[in-house]
């Protein structure tokens, strides 16, 4: 099974993004997603901090753009989402007002981690939330425009939906040969 690690993240998708892994069409891979920037960093030695913040330097990261053999434009490319192996530290954050959750509600931005074990996230010691997997963002290039990885389209994209998880298969029409193909942003829990 080929790996696909997060060695290159993109932040955005679109059609000029490199290509950084080609896939047999119909092949088996597995991605190793990133986290978001966030609270995790400031648990890191000190001479790591700095890398990870100029590295993380946009929101909803996708490790590498897949190029699958023998998909052309107008195809439809099937993903199917295959079992997660999910990290022992997560964050989640929220950044205030936005149109799902209105300013005067008063809520103002929040930063948490949590620590995940047991199959549960541990959100404080009298809480723990179920594990639930899903897969964040899952699209391929857009025709003709690059979006920032907080969009969705037609091509996919920051789906952020919890029925994206182990044993969904997503359609996606393709604009480009090789679908170049993004995959990333993985949640514990949506």
């Amino acid at each position: 099974m080929q790996h696909v690690g997060n060695e290159v993240l993109y932040f955005e998708t679109g059609p000029g993004n490199a290509v950084t892994h080609r896939l047999a069409c119909g092949e088996t891979f597995e991605v190793q997603t990133q986290i978001n920037q966030g609270p995790w960093i400031d648990l890191l030695p000190e001479a790591e901090q700095e890398h990870w913040r100029e590295r993380l330097c946009g929101g909803n990261p996708t490790s590498g753009c897949l190029f699958v053999e023998g998909v052309e434009p107008g195809d439809m490319l099937s993903v199917e989402v295959g079992p997660f192996v999910v990290d022992p530290v997560a964050y989640t954050s929220f950044g205030g007002a936005n149109g799902a959750m209105p300013g005067w509600l008063d809520i103002g931005a929040h930063a948490k981690l949590v620590e995940i074990r047991d199959e549960c996230i541990h959100w404080s010691d009298q809480l723990r939330l179920p594990l639930a997997p899903m897969l964040g963002f899952v699209g391929v290039a857009p025709e003709c425009e690059t979006f920032h990885n907080g969009w969705a389209g037609t091509w996919g994209g920051n789906l952020d939906a919890p029925e994206v998880t182990t044993g969904c298969t997503v359609h996606l029409r393709t604009h480009h040969a090789g679908a170049l193909l993004h995959v990333g942003d993985m949640h514990a829990r949506q």
